[in-house]
């Protein structure tokens, strides 16, 4: 179906306080009910989508996901090739490091990298924002890959990662991986 960044906050954020700043980064924050996920986080913890329109395909979130990058390098023709070639686990990481590295190199030089700069930027912006107005102690984001609909898709999460939002770079968000739960809070 689609990408979708979803976001989460403490229960006691005041979103009416918080509305403002969503309008200025023209997001959503449209409140979503999914079971699944909610088992998942705090009881009580608010879970929305984040952006307007209709999905997030084409997002710069996780555009360098490098797990991923990395599960595409061990399904291709190649690996397998090398494999047959009875290559060492060294040879063979190393290999797989130098592909990432040209995967990598080829985004940065490719002409809509800028755009994914400012996207991430943007991102970033709105979190610090959020956070810095005082009406809530952190903020969460996940992005997914939906097959079904976004109240009844059975999430998992496979772990959270805590950032201190002052500590972190927008590029951090280039590299989202897919089913985390990215919790920003500031200090």
């Amino acid at each position: 179906m689609c990408y979708y960044i979803t976001m989460t906050l403490p229960s006691n954020a005041r979103i009416k306080e918080l509305r403002p700043v969503i309008e200025k980064y023209d997001k959503a924050f449209i409140p979503l009910k999914n079971p699944k996920i909610q088992s998942q986080l705090p009881t009580g913890e608010l879970y929305f989508i984040a952006s307007k329109g209709h999905c997030d395909c084409g997002t710069a979130i996780g555009a360098i996901d490098l797990v991923k990058m990395r599960e595409t390098l061990l399904r291709s023709q190649k690996y397998r090739s090398i494999l047959r070639r009875k290559w060492s686990k060294r040879e063979v990481e190393k290999w797989l490091v130098e592909k990432m590295k040209k995967m990598i190199k080829e985004l940065e030089n490719h002409s809509s990298f800028p755009e994914y700069k400012k996207e991430v930027e943007s991102w970033m912006e709105f979190i610090r924002e959020l956070l810095a107005s005082g009406n809530t102690a952190r903020v969460g984001l996940i992005k997914h890959w939906y097959h079904d609909s976004l109240e009844t898709e059975k999430i998992i999460l496979k772990r959270k990662i805590r950032l201190n939002v002052n500590l972190v770079k927008s590029d951090v968000l280039l590299h989202v991986g897919e089913d985390i739960l990215y919790e920003f809070y500031k200090q």
